[in-house]
């Protein structure tokens, strides 16, 4: 058992929440009980996650994706259900979304890079973003086909795919989740293959112009290795369970 306080932290810390500017909240969005003994970590805050953190018997919940993004005017529907389902059952929600992105241990980008074993791991920045994209280098470069294999084992099971580029991978750019307009900032710093979670309009002709390979393979999937890095981490620290609820979608 782990007091609140002590764990949002470490969490605080470690993310450096307050330090990264982002579009959503993040940090401690909802307090529950002041003692935990169970931490739940799931991508999104969706009702169905929560009610099976409850079944779990979860005193605090890990989301990469909060509950507030822009500005919230009033409170209702299924974010007034989400947020009566917390309170009513005393569970703290916590959230960490560029902030989990972009570390370059932790972080979904570090660990993607990590899972393909790349090599030479450089963070750069976009737009004003600081290190949103991270670049790192096959030891062996691989024949695209063979590439996008890789992917579908060790990443999702369902991707979408543009060969534009290079007809082998050596130099991979990762934006876990939302980055595809990125494509061509990847090019910029050297990829010949970059790789981003959910698809856009423009990033079609953007990356093949650019003349780099793309590899959509989905926003969930591309984002649960930094929540379970982070699980990792919080079990080897605090005197915790913890669980990670599976609940992908296809996007």
């Amino acid at each position: 058992m782990e007091s609140l306080q002590r764990i949002q932290s470490y969490l605080d810390e470690e993310l450096r929440i307050s330090s990264i500017e982002d579009a959503c909240s993040n940090g401690l969005e909802v307090t529950g009980k002041n003692e935990i003994k169970k931490i739940a970590f799931m991508v999104d805050p969706s009702e169905e996650g929560i009610i099976e953190a409850i079944k779990r018997n979860a005193d605090m919940i890990i989301v990469h994706h909060g509950l507030f993004f822009g500005s919230i005017k009033k409170i209702d529907g299924f974010l007034y259900r989400r947020i009566q389902l917390l309170i009513e059952h005393s569970i703290s929600l916590y959230a960490a979304h560029l902030p989990l992105d972009v570390h370059p241990a932790l972080g979904n980008n570090a660990q993607v890079a990590k899972v393909l074993s790349l090599l030479n791991i450089a963070q750069h920045d976009v737009k004003n973003y600081k290190n949103l994209l991270t670049i790192g280098e096959l030891e062996k470069p691989l024949l695209w086909n063979d590439f996008l294999e890789v992917i579908r084992k060790k990443i999702s099971p369902e991707i979408r795919s543009f060969h534009f580029g290079s007809n082998t991978v050596h130099r991979v750019g990762i934006i876990t989740g939302s980055g595809a307009e990125a494509s061509c900032i990847a090019a910029h710093y050297g990829a010949d293959t970059f790789i981003t979670g959910e698809s856009k309009l423009q990033a079609y002709h953007e990356s093949k112009e650019s003349v780099i390979n793309i590899v959509f393979a989905g926003h969930y999937y591309t984002e649960v290795f930094g929540l379970q890095a982070l699980q990792q981490s919080l079990e080897n620290l605090f005197s915790l369970d913890t669980e990670f609820i599976d609940i992908p979608t296809i996007l």
